[in-house]
This record gives structure tokens, C-alpha cells and sequence, in this order.
């Protein structure tokens, strides 16, 4: 038996292949005049662009990254004390309400109308810390230093901002510095004895433990357990 062959006219067939491509056709029409969402001009980036901004004009005035490793400040013309302590004040209250940006501007402001007030760049460097940036707050808190030598809190925090810089060698110096000072800190041993245990320096571990224990200061549970996993505790009676 023969198969039949349908025939096709030239008509039918133009017919079939305007069928065929007129939807093609119109789904690239679509798909290339369809708006496209500039990245550049979307809600997120523009809040970022406005974030930055703040930020920017926050630091207004001041440079962290010196030949002299530390904050050098545009003094404003004619700043007084008064002033600074004012606007020192007013920045306090800021950071404790978490308004990061307003609180650094007011600091800046602080650290630019009495360039030698150490607790200006003591809460810069706290606010940095928290933005992470770990390497500006070091230099914060050494001109808090530079500006007070005796400020144990700026050197506190100089060592805490070390530590999370991953100087881990630095941090313990500075902290050690800081006890030559007040050897009655007692967050001081408390953080020493914990990175004591993290550099594998087990016998100091357990001293600095044991001091902030004799001072009151609370430290993490596991601690004690961890250090006798790889030490015995020195300080025993018979050891």
C-alpha cells in the first residue's frame, strides 16, 4: 500500500511558518524591550548611597590612616573645651542609643574642638570596633593614649580591638601593660587567662584565671575544665 503525501501549497506553507515564528518573534520583541532595573539606581543601592554619605560626612575632619599611626584631626577654628565636652556629652548619649553614625559625628566634633581630649577618640574607637572596623579603632584608641597615657580603659580597649584584629601576640602585651598598671583589673585577667589557654600558654592561663576569680570577676565555665584537659591546675594543693 502506498503512504499518502499530504501536498502542500506555497500558500499553506508561508501560512505554517507565520504560525511557526510570530510567536518567536514576539517573545524576543518582548523579552528585549522589557525595562530592565538598573542595579545601579535600585532602593538598595541608593540606601547604601545615602548610608555612605552620613558616614563620610560623620568622619568629616578626620584621618585615620597616618605616617604617624595616629587620628590627626582637623581642629575647628576657635573650639574651645566647653564645647568639646559638650558635644563629648551629647555623643555619649548617642552611642548609647546605638545611633552610630550621630555619635561619631559628635565625636568627631569633640576630638576636632579639643584635639587633645582622650575620651573623644576612646568613642570613636568603640564605634568603630563596632563596625569592624578593628584597624582604626587600634589607632583611636593609641591616640587616646598618646593624648592620656594613664587612660586603663583606652588600653583596655586597645588590647580587646588587637585581639579582634587577630594580633593576638600585641593584645596580650597590651594587656599585661595594662596590669603593670592596675594589676586589680579584673576583666584584664580575666580576658588574659582565656587567651592564654587560646595560645597555648596553659600555666598562665590558670594564674590569670585565678586572679579574677580572688578579684570576682566571673569567667567563662569551661574555661577551668578545658585548662585541666591540658594542664593541671598549678595552683592545687600538692602541685
Amino acid at each position: 500500500m502506498r503512504r499518502s503525501h499530504t501536498s502542500h501549497t506555497p500558500l499553506t506553507i508561508a501560512f505554517l511558518l507565520f504560525v511557526t515564528l510570530v510567536p518567536t518573534a514576539c517573545q524576543r520583541s518582548a523579552s528585549t524591550t522589557a525595562p530592565v532595573a538598573s542595579s545601579a539606581t535600585s532602593p538598595a543601592n541608593a540606601k547604601d548611597r545615602l548610608l555612605t554619605e552620613q558616614w563620610n560626612k560623620a568622619v568629616r575632619g578626620l584621618e585615620f590612616e597616618t605616617t604617624s599611626g595616629l587620628v590627626e584631626v582637623e581642629r575647628v577654628a576657635g573650639g574651645t573645651p566647653e564645647t568639646a565636652a559638650e558635644h563629648l556629652a551629647a555623643a555619649d548619649d548617642l552611642l548609647a542609643g546605638n545611633q552610630i553614625v550621630e555619635a561619631m559625628e559628635r565625636y568627631g566634633l569633640a576630638a576636632r574642638h579639643d584635639p587633645d581630649l582622650a575620651d573623644a577618640y576612646v568613642g570613636m574607637g568603640l564605634l568603630l570596633t563596632r563596625k569592624g572596623k578593628h584597624e582604626k579603632a587600634i589607632v583611636s584608641f593609641r591616640t587616646a593614649l598618646d593624648r592620656d597615657a594613664s587612660h586603663l580603659d583606652a588600653r583596655y580597649r586597645l588590647a580587646m580591638a588587637l585581639w579582634s584584629a587577630s594580633r593576638q601576640y600585641d593584645a596580650i602585651d597590651e594587656m599585661n601593660r595594662l596590669l603593670t598598671e592596675d594589676d586589680s583589673h579584673a576583666r584584664a585577667h580575666e580576658r588574659l587567662a582565656v587567651w592564654h589557654y587560646f595560645t597555648g600558654d596553659f600555666a598562665s592561663a590558670w594564674h590569670h584565671l585565678h586572679r579574677a576569680e580572688d578579684l570576682g570577676q566571673q569567667v567563662p565555665g569551661q574555661l577551668a575544665v578545658l585548662l585541666s584537659q591540658r594542664m593541671v591546675d598549678p595552683g592545687l594543693p600538692g602541685e
